[in-house]
């Protein structure tokens, strides 16, 4: 690091930083701690998180509170590193501990109730001892140290102690650390590493100030084992005869000394509140012998900021600036180019500077392309020559006696001794002059861009036109003397070669068929001290060979070919010092074919005007004209960056996404450790399309570095590449062991050692050899099977042969047997009439005897059914050979299905079915085929009373559905036996019955088919749904619009066929059930409430019973299992129930009634000898109404009976007509709770929507529109509509109520789109009228 002496005393030298900040990528920019980690990395501790970098990018880490495992602030004072990769860090929430090759972090936290917690989250600083013990000092605890085995902080017993900034530890091996307003401790230690003592030491400014302690930073020991402490009243040193510290007395004390750093030299770099402070020694220090190097505003290359806060030398050299505004880079290599300011016109702005030359007294002469001529003495500029502004060449063979050249082609000669000056007409009408040379003392040459060459004589002040017909050699940039005769021109079609003698020229220019000049403009052309004549030109470098009197590319090193070189020095070593254009200067050594780069900020050279050149100043110095200073530098004294370290991975992804140690990918850990601390890695197959990004961390020009790679296994050679490509992509790899290789070339041009990551892309188990055996195995088992299958489907095809024959003959039976029914139907029509003619007549005749006349009426009902059937029969048949034609009439479909439903009424009572009919209208008006639509319901409704059991349910739904498209909706429903899941795709066939017909049930088999049939024929549609054992759903729809049918299929019918078809089906209303004695007629007590009793003592049962017979239709059991079976059967509207009885008491009784969907509002009163108070809490919790003990009143229990009755009649007339009342007050269990709640929900939820309906809500709840309305009405006594209308209204009750909105408003809010019709409806349920609430 002598290198930093050597820029430290350059007079009027500052030093170049550069920046960093957030716009680079920082989290934040106080920067208060760095250091680098073993692989190179810088660490940097921020107001706003850890950064890491690696020269090119930051990655930050902050906190995440909501993780253990994680940065709990993002307030970092200081970072240290141990011997295990570990990092710890310091923050104002805790001492975190990261481990970098897992990449995991852990946060130790204060903790009142463990005394081996951290003592304080506040932690100020922390230190690595020489036997790596840590220390950690606090804001407001003291210090402590960390037994990292035993997971234990041990307390230093130190009263008073408050915010330890810095920790030290001197070659004695004596701690010491500094406070805040405490002064300096420290603490001694025996063999075994046990505390024996500590000392105090103040540190007050003076002795008038002895109360008053400089709050300290930092300690350190020099190399003469001298220990000082940084405050913020400057720097103090510590006497050790005295055994105290005392202030060091400096121009400029008062400063806040931050932080310190020392140099690989000894040279010691103080951090303060203004600025740097540099010094060899301390005693330099006091004897004023420093620089400050300070923040100015008016140079960009300056500290960013004066307030710093760390400093750091890396292991390149590179000092890491940390300030209040962002991080500065001071790199000793970049500042071997030492920079002059080159303001100095009037004017203000910065010159184009045209052309350097020396003077004879060591002096400086300066020309620009527009602002004169300007003499540098020492670091200032004088303006000569006041007349000439635009400068283009000077040129001197004295440094006496210059020739300047002007853009106007006019020459001025300039003596400088004497001050005179003489314009010259050269012979150039407008061309600037840019080169000179002279022959001898009376002829000069000179050089043009755009008018050529001339031969000037100074004598006669005549000038010559040289080869005037050439047009390649009108733009000369460089002539330098060759042999005694010739001299070389470098001009921008290449180079000639002039004899000033004979006048001969010979041209050397690039060549597309053959190795010549790498390129026609040449800026520049120099004869080293062996004659080897060289040349720069814009693809490179090139040098003469003489016997083959030809120009080469030089080929080697690779960085010279295609470079532009504008400029070319030789210094007295013969190396070549190169200017190329993007800020770079090369140094090429041809004797050892060594080429290095050095990064200098002196500019884009991209035109002839723009070219600034080299002055060779003497043999140790070389200036260069700069964008926007003039620089200068020491050829022989310039220093090579040799730090060349391995480079470092920085990122690794898997298919575009990051992968860090420990993370699973595609259900793989790719890797344990990070990959700088890994030789290999294993991914699985479908992890095979990954990317690498790296780096070197030789932060010195990084811009400069270079990179090779190769995969081996993959890549045949290496891939070069820069920092602005740093990454590299490998995609579906096949399976295999790869070498990963990076190499890198630091700005100089030095190589690292190779970094090597071996890569094992893992086979899918379908490359893997178990998988091959498998395959062959499957393979043998496909050829094994496939033989089978060949010899299976021969015989299969015999087979389906066979059953093809058997198909065809079953539909000739099939159709010989309906011809045969069709035929005998026929036939049977007429005795059938014969019959029911006479039995019709007999009928009607009075004074019959009552046994004649029910056996009359035997005969005329069955005479009716078999009739029917032999309909059904011929319909069917028509409907097969398309003779059934549809004629559709507009007719009030409700008044037939009520016909149609009053006729099956006998029958479910004799059943006792629990027979339903639904529906949402008054009156339903549609277009449909009246006869098809009854012969539909007809065949629907029988098959559901065929199969469903005694005491079961059959429901007939009858809606609308649909507004524009409107579709009439048939839905019966049962439980009955239900049908087979394999049956349903059969059931639609004719002659088909499902295998779990009841054996007592008998039929033709073309039921369903006929229904079917005639569906389509209507151009409609049939759907069943259906469980075994749980019954069946069968839904119609068909159109019920006009505009559904064509005008053949429209039959405009007369009003008195209307009332002959309403005829015929009051006629049918009794075919089904004749009225045979064993029919029960309806009774009184048909108008009763059915209630049950369920008791196990029969004499009891029976006194119960007798009791109430006068009132109720009342049922009895003698166990819960019986009661229960009758309750499924009658559905009473209450039960009397014993609690202890055999096979099922009442309390199962109790749950089993209030958990089955169609009996769970059914009242319930309990009746028991259980007087105990748990008894009556366990009855009340399973939901009976009421509990009454033996013995008990009879006129109690009817009492009790009428208002349970009568309380459950008053909840749903009050829900009804009362705006407060809840519709939860109708729930008598759970099941009802979650019913009413479901449907509740979906009505709120849509209570604007035109969609809400019944059908919806049946949707919505997966429900049939049957089971819905069977529901809502045995909870509410309403019907779906009403009930939705209710919900509407009870919500409009409570918005009016908020008094936010108006009627109008709360009309649409509720789905009423008229607010008149809302109001009439409101008030004919509630009793008065919406404005009303608002009062």
């Amino acid at each position: 690091m002598a290198l930093w002496f050597s820029c430290y005393y350059v007079q009027g030298q500052e030093l170049v930083f550069e920046h960093y900040n957030e716009i680079s990528g920082l989290s934040q920019n106080s920067i208060r701690s760095i250091i680098q980690d073993d692989e190179g990395f810088l660490w940097l501790g921020t107001f706003g998180g850890v950064n890491r970098f690696d020269g090119y990018n930051f990655r930050p880490f902050q906190s995440n509170i909501n993780r253990e495992d994680y940065l709990h602030s993002n307030d970092i004072l200081q970072i240290v590193k141990d011997k295990k990769n570990n990092l710890w860090i310091a923050t104002d929430f805790g001492l975190t501990k990261y481990h970098i090759p897992t990449h995991t972090f852990k946060t130790y936290h204060s903790n009142e109730n463990n005394k081996y917690s951290l003592p304080d989250n506040k932690v100020r600083s922390v230190f690595i001892d020489n036997t790596d013990r840590l220390w950690v000092g606090t804001m407001s605890s003291g210090i402590c140290y960390f037994d990292e085995e035993e997971e234990k902080f041990h307390r230093v017993d130190i009263q008073s102690v408050e915010n330890i900034r810095g920790i030290y530890q001197t070659h004695d091996n004596k701690l010491w650390f500094t406070t805040f307003n405490n002064g300096v401790y420290s603490l001694e230690f025996d063999n075994a590493g046990r505390i024996l003592k500590s000392n105090n030491f103040d540190l007050s400014p003076s002795k008038s100030s002895a109360n008053m302690q400089s709050d300290a930073y930092f300690l350190f020991e020099d190399r003469h084992f001298n220990l000082y402490v940084g405050t913020k009243d400057g720097l103090y040193e510590y006497k050790n005869l005295e055994n105290n510290f005392s202030l060091i007395n400096f121009e400029g004390q008062g400063d806040y000394f931050r932080c310190y750093t020392v140099s690989d030299d000894g040279e010691l770099w103080f951090g303060t509140s203004n600025g740097i402070i540099t010094c060899r020694s301390i005693e330099a220090l006091k004897n004023g012998k420093y620089k400050r190097h300070i923040s100015d505003l008016t140079n960009t290359n300056s500290l960013v900021n004066n307030y710093i806060l760390s400093l750091f030398f890396d292991a390149s050299g590179i000092l890491w600036v940390g300030t209040e505004n962002g991080l500065d880079k001071l790199d000793p290599f970049e500042n071997q180019f030492k920079t002059i300011k080159a303001n100095f016109t009037s004017n203000g702005k910065t010159p184009i500077i045209s052309s350097l030359s020396k003077t004879y007294t060591n002096k400086i002469l300066l020309g620009t392309h527009s602002d004169g001529l300007y003499l540098m003495e020492s670091d200032r500029f004088r303006r000569v020559l006041e007349a000439y502004k635009r400068i283009s060449s000077i040129y001197t063979t004295n440094n006496k006696l210059f020739y300047i050249g002007l853009w106007n082609g006019k020459v001025l000669k300039y003596d400088m001794v004497s001050g005179a000056t003489r314009s010259l007409d050269v012979g150039f009408s407008n061309s600037p002059v840019m080169s000179f040379y002279q022959i001898n003392n009376r002829t000069l040459l000179i050089g043009s861009v755009g008018e050529g060459l001339v031969e000037f004589d100074l004598v006669n002040e005549k000038s010559t036109r040289i080869n005037e017909e050439l047009d390649a050699l009108l733009d000369v940039n460089k002539i330098i003397p060759y042999q005694t005769d010739k001299v070389w021109l470098a001009t921008e079609e290449g180079i000639f070669k002039y004899n000033f003698l004979t006048k001969e020229t010979r041209h050397y220019k690039s060549l597309q068929d053959r190795v010549s000049l790498s390129n026609n403009k040449v800026k520049d052309i120099v004869i080293d001290a062996n004659g080897k004549i060289w040349v720069g030109t814009r693809n490179g470098l090139n040098f003469y060979d003489p016997i083959k009197d030809i120009f080469l590319p030089q080929e080697n090193p690779q960085e010279l070919k295609n470079s532009w070189i504008t400029d070319i020095a030789i210094d007295v070593n013969g190396c070549l010092w190169l200017n190329m254009n993007s800020n770079k200067i090369g140094k090429y050594l041809p004797d050892k074919s060594e080429f290095r780069a050095f990064h200098v900020n002196n500019g884009v050279r991209s035109n002839i005007i723009n070219k600034r050149g080299f002055l060779q100043y003497d043999n140790n110095t070389i200036f260069i004209g700069g964008d926007k200073d003039i620089i200068h530098f020491s050829p022989l004294g310039i220093e090579e960056n040799k730090y060349s370290p391995k480079p470092i991975i920085t990122t690794f992804k898997i298919n575009n996404e990051e992968v860090l140690p420990q993370v699973e990918v595609d259900g793989q850990i790719v890797m344990e450790k990070d990959l700088n601390y890994t030789e290999n890695i294993a991914l699985g197959y479908r992890n095979r399309n990954f990317s690498i990004e790296f780096s070197m961390p030789s932060y010195a020009n990084e811009r400069l570095n270079s990179y090779q790679y190769k995969l081996e296994g993959f890549d045949e050679k290496w891939n070069s590449t820069n920092t602005n490509s740093r990454t590299i992509q490998y995609t579906n790899l096949y399976p295999d062991d790869y070498v990963l290789k990076i190499k890198a070339e630091n700005n100089n041009g030095y190589w690292s050692e190779v970094t090597n990551l071996k890569i094992t892309i893992q086979s899918p188990f379908w490359l893997t050899y178990p998988f091959f055996i498998a395959v062959m195995l499957v393979v043998m088992a496909i050829i094994y099977f496939l033989r089978k299958q060949i010899k299976y489907r021969l015989q299969l095809k015999q087979e389906l042969l066979l059953e093809k024959v058997k198909r065809e003959r079953d539909e000739k039976l099939n159709n010989e047997k309906l011809r045969f029914f069709t035929n005998i139907s026929h036939e049977l029509r007429t005795p059938l009439t014969l019959i029911l003619g006479p039995a019709k007549q007999l009928l009607h005749k009075e004074n019959k005897i009552e046994t004649d006349k029910n056996k009359l009426e035997l005969i005329y009902h069955n005479a009716n059914r078999l009739l029917r059937l032999v309909n059904q029969i011929l319909d069917f048949r028509r409907a097969e050979t398309g003779e059934l034609k549809l004629k559709v009439t507009e007719v009030d479909v409700l008044q037939s299905t009520k016909l149609i439903f009053n006729s099956f009424i006998e029958l479910a009572n004799t059943k006792h079915i629990n027979f339903n009919f639904n529906t949402e209208d008054e009156s339903m008006v549609c277009w449909v085929d009246f006869d098809k639509l009854n012969k539909i319901l007809f065949n629907l409704l029988s098959n559901a009373m065929k199969f469903t059991n005694n005491y079961g349910n059959v429901d007939l739904f009858v809606g609308i559905k649909g507004v524009k498209d409107k579709k009439l909706v048939i839905e019966v429903s049962d439980d009955g036996i239900g049908i087979p899941q394999e049956s349903k795709e059969m059931i639609f066939t004719r002659f088909y019955q499902a295998k779990n017909s009841k054996e007592n049930t008998t039929g033709t088999g073309i039921g369903l088919s006929l229904v079917k049939a005639l569906v389509e024929i209507h151009k409609g549609t049939i759907a069943v749904d259906s469980e075994t054992d749980t019954g069946s759903v069968f839904t119609v729809e068909l159109p019920a619009n006009k505009e559904a049918y064509t005008p053949d299929e429209i039959l405009e019918q007369k009003p008195d066929d209307l009332q002959k078809n309403h005829a015929e089906l009051i006629s049918m209303e009794s075919v089904l059930i004749p009225n045979t004695k064993d029919v029960k007629k309806s009774l009184n007590t048909d108008l009763k409430h059915e209630i049950l009793v369920v008791e196990d003592n029969p004499e009891l049962r029976n006194y119960i019973v007798e009791n109430l017979s006068e009132s109720y239709k009342v049922y009895e059991a003698e166990n819960g299992q019986e009661g229960f079976e009758i309750c499924k059967r009658v559905k009473p509207v209450l039960c009397v129930v014993d609690a202890m009885m055999p096979v099922m008491d009442g309390f199962d009784f109790v749950e089993a009634v209030k958990n089955d969907d169609n009996m769970s509002h059914t009242a319930i009163i309990m009746l028991t000898a259980l007087a105990e108070n748990e008894n009556r809490i366990k009855a009340y919790k399973i939901g009976v109404d009421g509990y009454l003990v033996k013995p008990f009143d009879p006129a109690l229990l009817k009492t009790r009976i009428e208002n349970v009755i009568k309380i459950h009649f008053d909840l749903k007339q009050r829900f009804s007509g009362d705006a407060e009342s809840d519709v939860m007050t109708l729930a008598h269990s759970q099941i009802d709770i979650d019913l009413i709640s479901q449907i509740k929900e979906i009505i709120e939820n849509n209570l604007s929507s035109p969609n809400l309906s019944p059908a919806f809500i049946s949707k919505e709840m997966a429900m049939s529109s049957s089971k819905l309305y069977r529901r809502i009405k045995q909870l509410t006594d309403l019907s779906p509509n009403e009930f939705i209308r209710t919900i509407r209204l009870k919500k409009s009750a409570q918005l009016l109520k908020t008094k936010n909105y108006n009627v109008s408003e709360v009309s649409d809010l509720v789905g009423f789109n008229d607010p008149l019709y809302f109001s009439r409806v409101f008030k004919k349920q509630f009793g008065y009228s919406p404005s009303k609430v608002f009062k």
